[in-house]
């Protein structure tokens, strides 16, 4: 009896050194519910676990299996492959979805079953690295491993301690108020979906959708206009992406008439983590010349006129689509067999917060359309991938302008030619919603 007891307080106290010793030398781990509709508990009679699975065991499925980059699922005779675009850690088949835990990115969430399956439906950022999955209380649970830093106490506390002590004197009373003075505080937890404030990761196998518009007042007249974008973008999990654009788009009415702008293009880019670069092909509105010839009577006539016009646009981003980032747009248009610009496009984001942007824009050219402003991004949802919705609204000012219209006006002696071009700006209001699928 003696022997074994002495075995049991020998076992607790060698147990928790260990703890003592995990503590300081290993990550922290949390466990985090994964934002996915609830589903059943398991049909079982036994109360639910009180604590998760070990971290070194992860829950998996048994009739799905992850291999690196990719989930194999049987579907009837055969096995189909998906492509996660992250290393699975662990895999949990709940109904007809399985919960693939991918480490820094986050969980991905496969549809087993319907149309379309199996395939990738949704992707979860997470707080930590996801390295593990289980159920309790009806709900899919991520374990999360976390590298966590506090303060205990100065080194020079530290060694007047040691001096003390070899002097017999009593030692110091340690720092207690934090950081030390003038060091630097440890870094935080990385964010979730990864990356920083300043640049989140890329978020891949995406399809983005997009409407912006501004509504002016004319000054000088009594009217008022609209000027609008309208985007999709699918981002594939590879670094490239495919995305159709309105714009501009723009109505505006007074005095002189009703005036209209539109192009549409369709681009194809490099698309990476902080950096993008494509190209494309389009048409659009012209409404004006931008070439004129010197007449006999010293006037100047327009070459080529207004109308339609073939568009070559191009793009460029420096940093995250999600983060601080400049993205410039210009477009070269044709006219009387040569290329001229067409227009130019930047917008500037500048994160405040984790779900808080500031926007800057400007757009000028030569396709009847100008504006500039700045206006606040937010994300209304807590996940940034699919499902993701982003809201803005803003103020600044905006143009648009129509062809220019010539009228023969008849007095004694002849007659000559009196040229106007509508043209209507002035304060506006922007506001913008967008979608991610």
């Amino acid at each position: 009896m003696r022997a074994r007891a002495f075995c049991s307080v020998a076992s607790v106290a060698a147990s928790s050194v260990a703890a003592i010793l995990v503590s300081f030398a290993t990550p922290s781990f949390a466990e985090e519910p994964i934002q996915e509709p609830a589903v059943p508990p398991p049909a079982t009679t036994a109360p639910p676990p009180q604590e998760p699975p070990s971290a070194s065991a992860p829950s998996s499925a048994r009739s799905s299996t992850s291999t690196g980059r990719v989930l194999k699922v049987p579907v009837g005779d055969r096995v189909v492959e998906v492509a996660l675009g992250c290393e699975g850690r662990a895999v949990l088949k709940v109904g007809d979805r399985a919960y693939v835990a991918c480490g820094e990115d986050g969980v991905v969430v496969v549809d087993l079953e319907g149309e379309g399956a199996p395939r990738v439906r949704s992707r979860t950022p997470t707080s930590g690295d996801a390295v593990g999955l289980f159920v309790r209380n009806g709900r899919v649970w991520v374990e999360l491993s976390r590298i966590e830093a506090m303060p205990i106490g100065s080194a020079r506390g530290m060694a007047d301690s040691a001096s003390a002590a070899a002097s017999g004197a009593p030692p110091p009373v340690p720092y207690s108020g934090g950081d030390e003075p003038g060091s630097e505080s440890p870094r935080e937890p990385s964010r979730a979906g990864g990356g920083s404030l300043i640049a989140p990761k890329r978020m891949g196998g995406l399809v983005e959708l997009g409407l912006g518009t501004k509504l002016f007042l004319t000054v000088g007249d009594l009217g008022f206009g609209l000027l609008s974008h309208a985007f999709v973008v699918r981002r594939f999990e590879a670094p490239v992406s495919l995305r159709a654009d309105a714009l501009p788009l723009g109505v505006a009415t007074g005095k002189n008439g009703a005036v209209g702008a539109a192009t549409a293009t369709v681009l194809v880019s490099i698309d990476t983590h902080v950096f993008e670069l494509g190209v494309g092909i389009g048409g659009g509105t012209l409404p004006r010349s931008l070439r004129y010839t010197p007449a006999s009577d010293g006037t100047f006539v327009p070459i080529g006129g207004s109308g339609g016009t073939v568009s070559v646009p191009t793009l460029i981003r420096f940093g995250a689509r999600d983060g601080l980032s400049i993205v410039a747009r210009t477009s070269l248009i044709v006219q009387s067999e040569e290329f001229e610009l067409g227009a130019i496009d930047i917008v500037g984001q500048v994160p405040v917060t984790e779900r808080v942007a500031l926007l800057f824009t400007g757009e000028g050219g030569n396709l009847g359309t100008a504006s500039g402003g700045m206006a606040m991004r937010y994300r209304a949802t807590e996940a940034r991938g699919a499902g993701a919705v982003f809201v803005n609204g803003g103020a600044g000012y905006a143009l648009l302008e129509g062809a220019t219209v010539c009228r023969q006006d008849f007095q004694t002696g002849g007659g000559f030619p009196t040229c106007t071009r509508p043209q209507y700006s002035g304060p506006a209001i922007s506001v913008g919603v967008e979608l991610r699928l």
